[in-house]
């Protein structure tokens, strides 16, 4: 039986951000000490909500997920990943945001299968949307 796969996406560096180190890369190493297939899929030099896309990134992600394999958004959380969620949705993963931050992103978490808060205020805003 296959595995299925958790693909990270982390807005920030985490080397210079505690956001992306501790909910992104601890949380990751975590999952691969314990058995899960867990891949860093991107990792900006320095701050960026914005997962680079192109049509060469596009014909090559049907040959590193399956449908069913988890996708997680550390703070990607602009409007302008809207397409790459779709598309990510289209091949039938689970896409995950995680967020600590207001403002809350509407468009995005109506997008996402299920979106992980680090606050109650923030969780509480979320279920409004």
């Amino acid at each position: 039986m296959a595995t299925n796969k958790i693909l990270w996406f982390l807005w920030a560096n985490p080397t210079y951000t505690a956001s992306a180190r501790l909910q992104g890369l601890v949380v990751h190493r975590h999952l691969k000490k314990i058995g899960y297939a867990s891949e860093i899929a991107y990792i900006p030099t320095s701050f960026e909500r914005i997962i680079p896309f192109s049509p060469a990134i596009e014909k090559e992600l049907p040959h590193l997920l399956n449908a069913g394999d988890i996708v997680i958004l550390q703070k990607c959380k602009d409007e302008s990943n809207l397409p790459v969620i779709q598309y990510l949705k289209k091949i039938g993963t689970t896409i995950l945001l995680i967020d600590c931050d207001l403002p809350v992103s509407e468009e995005i978490g109506k997008a996402v299968d299920r979106v992980i808060c680090s606050s109650e205020l923030l969780r509480a805003a979320y279920e409004k949307i």
